[in-house]
C-alpha cells in the first residue's frame, strides 16, 4: 500500500496540512516535517499532537474525522497566512547578471533559501549550507535544478534560471503551507 501513488499523495497532503498548521507556531521542530509522502514517526507524532489539541481520539492515524478536521484547520490557516506577492530578488544590475563562485550577497542567501525549501519536492537536489556565499555545493544544486527543468546546465544563475527557481518556490510555498 505504501508504494501506491494514491497513498503517497494522501500522506503528502496530510504532511502539507500539518506543516502549514504548525510551522512557525510555538510547537517544537518536530512539526516542521518534510512533505515527502512517507508516513514516518515525525508525521505520526505531529498527527497525534493535532488530535490531542483538537480533542480527537489520539491514534496517530488519519481516519475520516481527523482528516476532515485537519483539512478545515489547514483552510483556516491558509486564509490567515495568505502570502503577499513575492518581490523579485534578482539583481537589476549589472545587465545580464550571472552568479559567480565566491559571491557573497543577500541574493545568494535568498537563492539558497529558495533551493533549500524546494529541495523537499525534488529528491535529487543535493544539500548545501545556507551561507550567502555561492559555493561549489550551491552550484551542484543549481546544476541539478537546471537539469530537471531542461535549462542549460551551467551551475550559474542567470535570469532564466532564477525565474524557474522562483516559480518552483512559489508553487511549492503555495501548496506546502
Amino acid at each position: 500500500m505504501k508504494d501506491n501513488p494514491t497513498y503517497r499523495t494522501a500522506v503528502m497532503n496530510i504532511q502539507r496540512y500539518l506543516r502549514s498548521i504548525y510551522d512557525g507556531s510555538e510547537s517544537t521542530n518536530v512539526f516542521i516535517i518534510p512533505v515527502d509522502g512517507i508516513f514516518d514517526d515525525m508525521t505520526e507524532k505531529a498527527l497525534s499532537e493535532f488530535q490531542r489539541r483538537k480533542k480527537l481520539p489520539v491514534t496517530g492515524r488519519a481516519d475520516r474525522t481527523t482528516f476532515d478536521a485537519l483539512f478545515l484547520e489547514y483552510l483556516k490557516n491558509t486564509e490567515k497566512t495568505r502570502r503577499a506577492e513575492d518581490p523579485d530578488f534578482f539583481p537589476a544590475s549589472p545587465e545580464n547578471y550571472i552568479t559567480e563562485f565566491g559571491e557573497n550577497s543577500v541574493f545568494i542567501s535568498v537563492l539558497q533559501f529558495a533551493l533549500d525549501e524546494i529541495r523537499l519536492s525534488y529528491d535529487s537536489l543535493p544539500t548545501f549550507e545556507i551561507s550567502g556565499i555561492y559555493d561549489a555545493d550551491t552550484a551542484l544544486a543549481v546544476k541539478e535544478f537546471q537539469r530537471i527543468h531542461r535549462l542549460p546546465v551551467t551551475g550559474k544563475v542567470n535570469r532564466q534560471t532564477w525565474n524557474e527557481i522562483a516559480r518552483a518556490y512559489n508553487l511549492y510555498a503555495r501548496y506546502a503551507r
